[in-house]
């Protein structure tokens, strides 16, 4: 447990706040609380009262207590906090220091090195964003690699996952359903037509921009036609079996059988899960055992979601049902097809444009830095310092704090 002259301390090595801010702080801490100076116990609180006061964030208060001073630097960014976990890797916020860029890292651990198949798989992954450029589709900037760990430079991603608005609101409004799920279906189409297939898409796996617009982020369970040469030697084809644990609510009868089956079709099946989702507060199957469900998505059909949620009309129904059908043959066949039937649901005033702000200077040092090689992977001569490596772990465990 920290004490009071540590937290003092690290407050004043990070530069959060300077000497005499936090004499000043620590004086009226005490004074409001009648805290001991001596007493270690009393370090929590401190940083509660700082946080309340908006001297420092939740995140940077949670770190002052672990004992970290960061942030720390990854190549040539400096990383500030975890935005959320990945199927291979964290997300982390952070800045392109000289050009005050700011991205969003996703890392990749070193243990991954250790595992031939899911190193094929971080490799897939980061083909993958290289392959892709669409306002639906989280946008990639450089693959870079820092003694033993790799990164992907995404947009910064301020906003949500669809995910979490879940969470937060149960359902949404039937216009604002179509029109993000309208615009996942833009993403997808982007994906389809460069012969990539998510196949594992799901609201977490779908991002929010602060303005309002869906992307489609999240590629390691992801196909495209060069997959095939992912496979480790003498291995048999990734069959990701475990990477969909947990995940059945959104997938498509025939991926659920052998994932060797899925096609873009297979991806539309589970975009009809993530609209069904988002109309009716829950996906159209639930069962805590991963086979019975299974067996839902193959043999019953979805309620309709009118008939319990009265906004949503009864023609949208309709192209539930076209998403959700059991044969991909009865489904509808691509991607655009979905976006033109949900169109009619979306007002123009709901029509939202994501803007990426990107500086010139540093798109031009991207494109200076990026090797010509297909791994595309920019490597700094320095290594990772142990206290990145022990900060990007704290965040990664990292719990949030209850504030009062």
């Amino acid at each position: 447990m920290s004490s009071i002259q540590e937290i003092e301390q690290r407050l004043i090595e990070s530069q959060l706040l300077s000497t005499d801010e936090v004499h000043s702080e620590l004086l009226a801490w005490r004074a409001a609380s009648s805290a001991a100076a001596d007493e270690s116990g009393d370090a929590a609180s401190f940083v509660d009262w700082l946080i309340q006061r908006e001297r420092v964030t939740e995140f940077q208060g949670d770190a002052i207590e672990a004992g970290h001073v960061g942030p720390f630097m990854l190549g040539p960014y400096r990383v500030f906090e975890q935005i959320a976990p990945g199927r291979l890797g964290g997300m982390f916020r952070a800045t392109h220091v000289e050009f005050d860029q700011p991205v969003t890292l996703k890392v990749f651990p070193s243990s991954l090195r250790d595992d031939p198949e899911k190193l094929a798989r971080m490799g897939r992954e980061v083909r993958i964003f290289s392959e892709l450029d669409h306002p639906n589709v989280v946008r990639s900037f450089q693959v870079g690699q820092a003694g033993e760990i790799t990164y992907i430079a995404l947009e910064e991603l301020r906003g949500e996952t669809l995910a979490s608005r879940l969470e937060r609101q149960g359902r949404l409004p039937y216009a604002e359903a179509c029109r993000l799920v309208r615009d996942v279906a833009r993403g997808l189409e982007h994906l389809h037509q460069n012969e990539v297939l998510h196949r594992d898409l799901q609201p977490a796996h779908i991002w929010i921009s602060e303005q309002g617009v869906a992307k489609v982020m999240e590629f390691g369970a992801a196909r495209d036609a060069y997959s095939a040469l992912d496979v480790p030697e003498g291995s048999a084809e990734l069959t990701l079996t475990d990477a969909f644990s947990g995940n059945y609510a959104y997938l498509a009868p025939e991926q659920a059988e052998d994932v060797r089956l899925a096609d873009a079709r297979s991806d539309l099946y589970s975009l009809g899960c993530v609209l069904y989702h988002c109309l009716a507060g829950q996906p159209p199957f639930f069962d805590p055992n991963p086979i019975r469900l299974v067996l839902q998505h193959a043999r019953h059909e979805a309620p309709k979601v009118h008939e319990s949620v009265a906004e949503v009309p009864a023609p949208l129904d309709e192209t539930l049902a076209g998403l959700l059908a059991k044969r991909a043959g009865e489904r509808f066949q691509t991607a655009g097809d979905v976006v033109y039937a949900l169109e009619q649901y979306v007002p123009a005033a709901e029509e939202h444009v994501g803007v990426v702000e990107v500086s010139s200077q540093y798109l031009d040092w991207v494109r200076a830095t990026t090797p010509t090689e297909t791994r595309h992977v920019h490597e700094t001569s320095e290594g990772i310092s142990p206290q990145l490596t022990e900060f990007l772990g704290w965040m990664s465990r990292r719990k949030k704090r209850r504030q009062a």
